[in-house]
């Protein structure tokens, strides 16, 4: 996965953010989101610091993106492991209890919510992790574990353990998950 340049994926994070609060309430500036997101949202703040950590990993240095995703950790309740990749438009709207391991692999405008998890199953299969497409919404509490695919434009519901691969478009609930349904296309 070939990612942009950091301030790039920034403004694209920020721009999801954007979107997240005009959809809730009034058209608000850019301006006004960045403040409000960079002091106010943790869930902004867990994907910015990712970021960071991300960056300064990429820079080859070893100690200082382990800090960062500490201080995350701690701040904002995320534990996003520096050595995930995740594209741009990332959304967190609450940050709380997301993991996401190291090894992951995650497409553009991905979304998910509070105590969802992304990673392996277990020590016995820590080199297995998921590969997520584009477009892809892991709703409160979901997991997405292993070394299974999801495609592009997946919903995986809440408290949804996901085991097995899931297709493109598709809806995704229960323990195991199962496919519900295809998602309908607007437009």
């Amino acid at each position: 996965m070939n990612l942009p340049s950091l301030l790039s994926l920034i403004k694209a994070d920020l721009a999801r953010y954007s979107e997240f609060v005009t959809h809730k309430r009034r058209k608000v500036s850019m301006n006004r989101v960045a403040l409000e997101s960079f002091l106010l949202k943790p869930g902004f703040q867990a994907v910015f610091l990712f970021r960071l950590s991300f960056f300064f990993h990429q820079k080859g240095l070893i100690y200082f993106p382990w800090l960062i995703m500490r201080i995350n950790q701690f701040f904002t309740g995320a534990e996003i492991d520096f050595n995930t990749q995740i594209g741009e438009g990332m959304l967190l709207p609450h940050a709380n209890g997301v993991t996401i391991a190291r090894g992951a692999k995650i497409g553009k405008r991905f979304t998910i919510f509070q105590n969802a998890t992304v990673g392996h199953q277990g020590f016995h299969k820590i080199e297995d992790y998921p590969v997520i497409g584009d477009n892809v919404i892991v709703y409160a509490g979901g997991r997405v574990l292993g070394g299974i695919k999801v495609g592009d434009n997946v919903d995986i519901g809440s408290n949804a353990v996901v085991l097995k691969d899931l297709p493109s478009n598709s809806v995704a609930v229960g323990i195991p998950a199962q496919i519900k349904s295809k998602k309908v296309k607007n437009g």
